[in-house]
């Protein structure tokens, strides 16, 4: 009679249970009062809390009662106003030409920082080849979180030394912002963050990147960053730079660029909760600020530059007004800011199933590439001839 009871505990405490369908953003293993939860790469390429020692859980439910996955909206973020929508840009070329979304997130933080306060974002790891969260607190360090960054982040060095006696700007994506803001809800240190997502398109498989970047190594070269999305003259491109330890950078060929950016554009290597769970689409987030391309009409020659602001807290328009100064702003209407953004979630490719496990096994991505060539003329070529003859018909 007692093993039921047993099994529903150990099931409703979530520690077998926890990475199905996960967001990865590693609040769950901070907030863990014996620390029975680590956040590790799983099958799919993709971080997952995993039990460390499941037998010794307290069945506390801490980890349940912060995690956004069992949630069905964000958590609303302290101070909640209707959403103001700006357009706005760094007044500095110089930081335009390196930035997304015009530069907007580095001068929120270092404005922040010149405030004597500490920003947490992602920066990559040259050593461990991945993008992580840490705590920066010197103006040097803002530079190595500088751009558009197309990888999910492992969050533990960051989120784990973010406590109640400091002040904190927060920047990550919308599923990570909200797992954070129930974690300092939950330690009552809310009222000492500001927190900062952006308009999300999903997050790519490392396995896809640890086998772009093999493509890099086997010319025997190191690097010590990336820079993905890099711009040529304020011009958008779909390309990634790869900085040596002598500080030249080293652009990945067109075709190589393919190799990441294709397969990432073509939906075929996000988690499973981009497709299936993501709920941080339009206005719905649990941040203070929420950042984003602007699409430009007037934009001229495709060098667009600008970038959107919606404020969606007190703390948010404090933040951003704090900030004024270092950036050209126009109001804009919701609608025009929204424009252009994913209104749903992505939609699973057919042979997304096969692509993952192609990913987890030894085979090249150029090999990859030519598999979903043709995969994709069997599949949706009989598709498209039907629709056209649908339509002339």
């Amino acid at each position: 009679m007692s093993s039921q009871p047993n099994s529903q505990t150990e099931e409703e405490c979530g520690i077998a249970a926890i990475g199905k369908n996960c967001f990865g953003c590693g609040v769950c293993a901070c907030i863990c009062p014996r620390a029975l939860l680590s956040i590790r790469l799983n099958k799919n390429g993709f971080f997952a809390p995993s039990a460390t020692n499941e037998p010794q859980c307290a069945h506390c439910n801490l980890c349940l009662s912060i995690c956004p996955c069992t949630n069905a909206v964000p958590a609303a973020p302290a101070g909640k106003i209707e959403p103001e929508a700006w357009s706005a840009e760094s007044r500095r070329e110089q930081l335009l030409r390196k930035s997304a979304a015009g530069g907007i997130a580095r001068e929120l933080a270092e404005e922040w920082m010149d405030r004597g306060r500490s920003v947490c974002e992602a920066v990559f790891n040259a050593q461990e080849n991945c993008l992580e969260h840490i705590v920066l607190r010197n103006p040097e360090d803002l530079e190595r979180g500088t751009g558009a960054k197309y990888l999910q982040s492992y969050t533990l060095p960051g989120f784990s030394h973010l406590n109640g006696h400091e002040r904190f700007l927060v920047i990550g994506t919308p599923c990570q912002i909200d797992g954070l803001r129930r974690y300092i809800r939950k330690r009552h240190w809310e009222e000492h963050f500001v927190l900062v997502d952006f308009f999300c398109r999903g997050v790519p498989s490392m396995r896809l990147w640890l086998k772009f970047t093999r493509f890099f190594k086997k010319k025997r070269q190191s690097f010590i960053d990336v820079a993905w999305h890099e711009k040529t003259n304020g011009k958008k491109e779909d390309r990634i730079v790869f900085t040596g330890k002598d500080g030249t950078g080293t652009a990945a060929g067109s075709r190589r660029n393919e190799l990441f950016f294709g397969f990432y554009r073509d939906d075929l290597c996000l988690a499973s909760a981009c497709y299936d769970r993501c709920k941080y689409k339009g206005t719905a987030s649990a941040a203070d600020l929420r950042l984003g391309e602007f699409r430009n009409p007037d934009a001229q020659n495709g060098k667009d530059t600008t970038g959107s602001i919606l404020v969606l807290s007190e703390k948010g328009r404090r933040a951003l007004e704090e900030t004024a100064h270092r950036l050209k702003r126009t109001r804009q209407t919701l609608d025009d800011v929204l424009a252009g953004q994913m209104t749903g979630n992505a939609v699973r490719p057919r042979d997304n199933a096969v692509f993952r496990l192609f990913l987890r096994s030894a085979m090249p991505l150029n090999l990859i590439l030519k598999w979903k060539q043709w995969t994709r003329l069997l599949l949706y070529l009989p598709q498209e001839l039907r629709r056209r003859f649908r339509k002339r018909s």
